[in-house]
């Protein structure tokens, strides 16, 4: 039963772990569409519930490394390269998982090969390996840029954009340290650098215009409940005559006090037009 239960984990830990990390990147996409934060509190009442988690966890993990359990035995515990990692395989093992799982009901068959150790690999990386992360740095981003009317998750424009912001760093990680490792240019001179080029370009591009349109607004969602102090200045725009009342956010840090007054909870805007006097 022992060694049933050991495969059974090992074959599981891959899709579960993809399928984690595929819920985690599309749950603020599927908030701004639906225009629901799912959960009635606010943003830094989640961090401060989630924070003692992550630090027992970490804990944790430094105690099972001084068991001497972990393989390589002094393995780092935080690390660029091991968060990096974290991001960037996901998306493989979720296809290799897929994949894996059609070939059972169609009766196909796919090779997966285990990648050579200590062969030198210095052809320009294919635009295909780059490809799954600008979908999606292009997705996140797409979605916090065209969504004008989140409801109440407003917060989630901030989620959106550090993961356009973040996968768009590890294609530039990728790029430069193949370049760097093998003494070569970073974007090709051909078809495959040019496509890489342009879609880096893109995504640059696209998370520039979402932050400028509603990183505003996403920043005024996240600081409700904070009372120290404030990140965003609201205004509003007179209404009257038929017109329509406007809300505008703009980036305006200001100090409060931890004395300073309740702010209220985050509501949905809904314009209203009003006759005249």
């Amino acid at each position: 039963h022992r060694l049933r239960f050991q495969f059974l984990f090992s074959q599981l830990w891959y899709p579960l772990y993809s399928a984690m990390m595929a819920f985690a990147f599309s749950t603020p996409i599927i908030a701004m569409l639906t225009r629901s934060r799912f959960v009635n509190m606010t943003y830094i009442d989640y961090f401060i519930h989630v924070l003692p988690l992550s630090v027992v966890l970490i804990g944790l993990a430094y105690w099972w490394r001084s068991t001497g359990l972990f393989r390589p035995a002094n393995a780092k515990i935080l690390s660029w390269e091991g968060m990096a990692f974290l991001f960037l395989r996901w998306p493989w093992s979720l296809f290799g998982s897929l994949t894996a799982v059609w070939d059972r009901l169609a009766g196909t068959h796919v090779d997966f090969r285990i990648t050579p150790k200590g062969v030198p690999h210095t052809d320009p990386i294919p635009f295909r390996v780059i490809a799954p992360y600008a979908a999606l740095a292009t997705a996140s981003a797409g979605s916090a840029w065209l969504v004008r009317t989140p409801g109440t998750a407003a917060g989630f424009y901030i989620f959106n954009l550090v993961t356009a912001g973040g996968y768009c760093t590890l294609i530039l990680l990728i790029l430069t340290l193949h370049a760097w490792e093998n003494r070569r240019p970073v974007f090709a001179p051909n078809a495959t650098g040019m496509a890489c080029a342009l879609s880096v370009l893109a995504i640059v591009t696209l998370t520039m215009l979402a932050a400028q349109a509603n990183g505003a607004r996403g920043l005024a969602a996240m600081n409700v409940g904070i009372r120290a102090f404030t990140l965003t200045e609201t205004q509003y725009s007179p209404a009257g005559a038929g017109k329509r009342s406007s809300i505008t956010y703009r980036i305006h840090p200001k100090w409060r006090g931890f004395g300073g007054q309740n702010q209220p909870r985050e509501i949905e805007h809904r314009p209203r037009a009003t006759g005249s006097p």
